[in-house]
């Protein structure tokens, strides 16, 4: 559960966008129903489920940025965590010292 966090707030935020672009769907087609189907109504319709795609769209960013954010400090965390070089710099056999 607490095993790859940050892939996990990526796919939640993919989910959320997924419902809030069908949310955006249903209500575009009862904004358009409202207005009987004409011209008018599916311009307004289409304008509604663009904005709302827009909207969803902003809406998960940071969750997102928050996800890519954790799994960028996980693999900093590894790199760090990493044994050091077992070779010491006077041992450095390529650096010859010229008198």
């Amino acid at each position: 559960m607490i095993e790859n966090v940050g892939q996990k707030l990526k796919s939640a935020s993919f989910l959320i966008f997924t419902i809030g672009a069908i949310t955006s769907l249903i209500v575009s087609f009862f904004v358009a129903s409202m207005f009987g189907g004409g011209l008018a109504g599916l311009v307004i319709a289409g304008g509604v489920f663009i904005v709302g795609c827009i909207l969803a769209w902003i809406g998960v960013l940071a969750l997102y940025g928050l996800g890519q954010l954790v799994e960028n400090s996980d693999i900093i965390r590894a790199k760090m965590e990493e044994p050091a070089d077992k070779t010491d710099a006077d041992e450095n056999t390529d650096i010859k010292v010229v008198d």
